[in-house]
């Protein structure tokens, strides 16, 4: 906070004042960052090619246009009207969802039994299907896992063998060996990178590792020294939309579990995560039960060989680092499995019992609650469990298309009145200054200073049905914590203008235009089963990739606007130079008082104008009393995505938009000065005393309607005048 004696206005004194030197014509000066650190700003004193009146800060209002020729630099000629020009760079970007997503798992239950069979069984009833025969591959399965690793419907199933270090992959085109570099004791999948398509992660008993990107037959490996593996499992246990690694190891007798962040670089966890289970476990398998997007992890604890006691279930919530349901399975189990059965967004629990019998269970707010059981209907012996989608029947979305470089309109994020000065009167001074952002120091991070906030959309076809309810739903939720779906630019904005009426006129103010910058990337589901809302529905999703930002005068702005109906016309009500246009109270650009939680600033110091030196003023965020409230604003999700122009086809609707907002970072400031009144020597009277007056700042929201009918706002500078 701001102690009461730096709010005084601070008074520089300039030798060029008493030298009576003719002000110097300074443009304004442009920083713009697109979610990265921010170039260092033009000397302000140093632009002798550049002036007001030439790109980017131009007043012609004259915006009428056949071609981009007849536009000013930074502009295009869309539909007749010069606009700003937007999305010029080159992007890069991967699809969001990768090359075929899947909508929820409709899974069956694998068995391996009699050593080299893979067994699949209906997760709904029990219902036996149909088998995987490996007697040829000569060794026994060692476990089952499957899921989308080759981005393909119907998803591939991996199997380890015993004493062997190739997995054996099945997939569309058939069957492939996978060399993973070690004996695997356990198997499972999951997007470890979250580049939308399932890893290979293979555990030994002595602790090595190996992940494996199966599409393109790699493997990375490492190694957990001095611990025996039990079993592995992959979920998103920390919901940041990367899933992890967890390993169940018997450590010195200790059984322990350990998360591997294999997204550490990207997320700024700990590389490593453990818990010391206190429990005999032998198996374990991980999955999100209430679909919250955590990944629980359940396990098996072995009651006694001679069963003595009752094996049990754990439900262990890494979220709130405890067990948090327990249940007796009646009997000895030989290995426990989570997995989805019927896309409902909840897992359900699977375990493999002594006597050729398989069992699942539901678990949600601390019970453990059974679905049934079934037989293993085929085989003598059964080993182990998995819960995979045996039929290729689950619901998914296949790109089909981009991705394609989309625009959104340009909208206004804030507008800058100069401060009143009296120009007649300051006649060689320096003219009225206004600055925003931190033009003197660019250190910041973009989102640290004014800025357009850019985040995803998704749109479906007009006929979306069931189809936008259901996956508008899971891409809410998952906005919450995905990495993929939470992506988010920011487009931050530093400028300095001076105002020179003389050139300008007295009846214009500076106006900052942003845009963001999408790539479009086109989903077509396959769905037999019509669990999402049938196949060849049509979805797309935009993905932020960048935006810009210009300087226009209001003159030639609100020109475009006028002439292109797609922005709000921005009234100038104070003539620059002249004092007493300015109102006495805090008014908005309308000529209404500001609303208290639009206020940005709730504390602002009167400044009293100097008759002998040049009078600046300063209002940094995270220095002066502000208002939380008001400095985040949305901006409308129509106009971020471009509804009917660019963006989003006409036969489309939007079903989820996080759209534009404009915020005010916390090392965002608004600055300016204003000149003195000097006393003139040659008349008996004092200037100064005669036309002194004192100024506040006002910062505020100035909402509007804009041209989708959505209400969104811009910041103002904005200046009241007193005695």
């Amino acid at each position: 906070m701001v102690g009461r004696e730096d709010k005084r206005a601070s008074v520089r004194w300039r030798a060029a004042l008493r030298a009576g030197l003719v002000a110097a014509l300074l443009p304004s000066s442009l920083a713009l960052a697109v979610g990265c650190a921010v170039p260092e700003d033009r000397d302000l004193d140093r632009l002798p090619d550049e002036v007001p009146g030439s790109d980017p800060y131009n007043t012609d209002t004259n915006v009428s246009c056949t071609t981009s020729d007849e536009c000013a630099g930074g502009e295009t000629c869309e539909q007749g009207v010069c606009m700003m020009a937007r999305c010029v760079d080159s992007y890069d970007s991967q699809a969001p969802l990768g090359i075929q997503h899947f909508f929820g798992t409709d899974g069956e239950v694998a068995i391996i039994s009699d050593g080299s069979y893979v067994d699949a069984y209906e997760g709904s009833d029990g219902a036996y299907m149909s088998s995987w025969n490996l007697t040829a591959e000569g060794g026994n399965v060692v476990d089952v896992a499957g899921g989308n690793m080759l981005g393909t419907q119907p998803q591939a199933i991996a199997v380890a063998i015993e004493f062997s270090d190739k997995v054996i992959v099945r997939g569309p085109d058939g069957l492939f060996d996978l060399d993973i570099g070690l004996w695997p004791k356990a198997i499972d999948v999951g997007d470890v990178d979250n580049d939308g398509i399932e890893e290979l992660v293979a555990f030994s008993e002595d602790g090595t590792i190996s992940v494996c990107n199966v599409d393109t037959r790699t493997c990375s490996g490492a190694k957990i020294d001095d611990v025996t593996g039990l079993d592995v499992a992959v979920g998103d246990v920390d919901r940041d939309g990367f899933s992890e690694p967890v390993f169940l190891l018997d450590m010195g007798g200790q059984v322990q579990m350990l998360v591997w962040n294999q997204d550490a670089d990207i997320t700024g966890q700990e590389a490593t995560l453990g818990w010391n289970v206190n429990i005999k476990a032998h198996s374990f398998s991980s999955g999100d039960l209430d679909g919250d997007g955590f990944s629980e992890l359940v396990l098996l604890e072995d009651g006694g060989w001679w069963g003595w006691n009752d094996d049990k279930l754990h439900v262990f919530s890494p979220a709130q680092d405890a067990i948090v349901a327990t249940t007796n399975v009646n009997g000895r189990t030989k290995d426990v499995a989570v997995g989805d059965r019927n896309s409902d967004d909840a897992d359900e629990i699977a375990i493999l019992r002594d006597g050729q019998i398989f069992e699942l269970f539901s678990a949600s707010d601390g019970n453990i609650t059974s679905l049934g059981s079934a037989p293993v209907g085929v085989g003598g012996t059964s080993t182990r469990l998995s819960m995979v989608d045996w039929n290729g029947d689950s619901a998914t979305g296949k790109l089909v298309d981009g991705p394609e470089l989309v625009a959104g309109d340009a909208v206004p994020i804030a507008v800058l009145m100069f401060p009143p000065y009296a120009a007649k009167l300051a006649v060689g001074a320096l003219a009225a200054k206004i600055t925003v952002g931190q033009v003197e120091n660019t250190s910041e991070s973009t989102t640290d200073t004014l800025s357009l906030g850019v985040g995803i959309g998704v749109s479906f076809g007009a006929e979306a049905g069931p189809f936008k309810a259901k996956v508008g739903a899971e891409f809410g939720k998952n906005w919450k914590y995905s990495r993929t779906l939470s992506k988010f630019v920011s487009i931050g904005a530093r400028y300095s203008v001076h105002a020179n009426p003389e050139l300008f006129g007295v009846d214009y103010a500076a106006v900052i235009l942003s845009c963001g910058c999408y790539h479009r990337y086109r989903y077509e589901t396959l769905d037999p089963n019509n669990l999402i809302g049938g196949t060849g529905q049509t979805m797309d999703v935009f993905i932020p990739v960048g935006g810009q930002t210009q300087l226009w005068s209001s003159k030639r702005y609100n020109a475009m606007a006028k002439k292109s109906g797609r922005a709000p016309v921005i009234d100038v009500p104070i003539r620059v130079g002249d004092v007493s246009s300015y109102p006495n109270e805090m008014l908005t650009l309308g000529g209404q008082p500001v609303a208290e939680e639009d206020m940005v600033f709730t504390d602002v110091p009167d400044f009293q104008v100097s008759d002998v030196g040049y009078v600046s003023f300063r209002m940094k965020v995270g220095e002066s009393e502000s208002n939380s409230e008001a400095t985040t604003t949305t901006v409308g999700a129509k106009t971020s995505f471009g509804l009917f122009g660019n963006g989003i086809d006409a036969n489309f609707n939007l079903g989820v938009g996080q759209g534009y907002s404009v915020n005010v970072g916390a090392e965002s400031f608004f600055s300016g000065g204003v000149p003195p009144i000097p006393d003139d020597p040659n008349t008996p009277e004092d200037e100064f005393l005669l036309n002194r007056y004192s100024f506040t700042p006002n910062i505020h929201r100035q909402k509007y309607v804009n041209h989708n009918d959505e209400e969104a706002s811009y910041y103002v500078m904005y200046f009241a005048v007193g005695d």
